[in-house]
């Protein structure tokens, strides 16, 4: 197994608005911040094949 560390990056108004609500919700639920909110969403909804797929892709069209 490989364990990374990754920044999220979140770029729209509505968003973070939505994230910030959650937090609020889940600090009161199980006391976690935004980064344990998010990286409970990344493990249990796991899109590393997707992830690697789009790189794969974008590969390919750098290299035609």
């Amino acid at each position: 197994m490989k364990h990374f560390e990754l920044e999220h990056i979140i770029d729209n108004k509505e968003l973070e608005k939505q994230l910030e609500q959650l937090v609020e919700r889940y600090k009161t639920i199980n006391g976690w911040d935004e980064k344990e909110l998010l990286q409970f969403a990344v493990n249990a909804m796991p899109l590393t094949k997707v992830y690697l797929d789009f790189l794969e892709q974008k590969a390919n069209e750098i290299e035609e």
